[in-house]
């Protein structure tokens, strides 16, 4: 498997590493060094070939920048590399849509197994593609954001924000 990669920077999540193959984007995580983004991928596809892409990172800088505006309906996701429940769950929040908000124990349930919620935070915790599996979306019962692994609660309030899910910030 060959997993092409790049660092884009995306307003307003920053700098992040992207990796992708013919299937799709498989890796959207924080801008680690480099050492660190290829230890953390080689976790999840252990046999994978990383091949540096700019042109192609540009491409997605675009989609993705499409994406957050809402030009763009959806993107190809490789869901390779993920368990079983994992791709259950990261399907559900996929499907959650634009401009709205589920609980843990809401997408728990989408998925059939209603005292799942701790289970479906930590699938969240993981998510390898933060911004097209949506986890900002994800919310604590009784709206409480929570944490966001791709720039912490302010970058997930104001993701939610750009998508209506949230008033505007004064």
């Amino acid at each position: 498997m060959e997993i092409r990669f790049a660092v884009l920077t995306l307003d307003p999540v920053g700098e992040l590493w992207a990796g992708w193959t013919d299937q799709g984007l498989c890796w959207l995580v924080p801008n680690p060094d480099e050492a660190t983004f290829r230890s953390q991928i080689a976790k999840r596809y252990p046999r994978a070939e990383l091949v540096e892409d700019e042109a192609g990172g540009a491409r997605w800088a675009a989609d993705l920048t499409a994406w957050l505006a809402g030009t763009v309906a959806d993107l190809l996701v490789d869901y390779r590399g993920l368990t079983p429940f994992e791709r259950k769950v990261l399907t559900a929040c996929r499907s959650i849509p634009r401009g709205e908000v589920r609980s843990y124990g809401e997408l728990a349930q989408m998925i059939g197994q209603p005292t799942a919620s701790r289970a479906v935070g930590g699938v969240m915790a993981r998510n390898p593609i933060p911004l097209l599996l949506p986890c900002h979306r994800v919310v604590q019962t009784g709206g409480k954001l929570g944490h966001y692994g791709l720039g912490g609660t302010p970058v997930k309030e104001r993701l939610l924000e750009l998508e209506g899910a949230l008033p505007p910030r004064r």
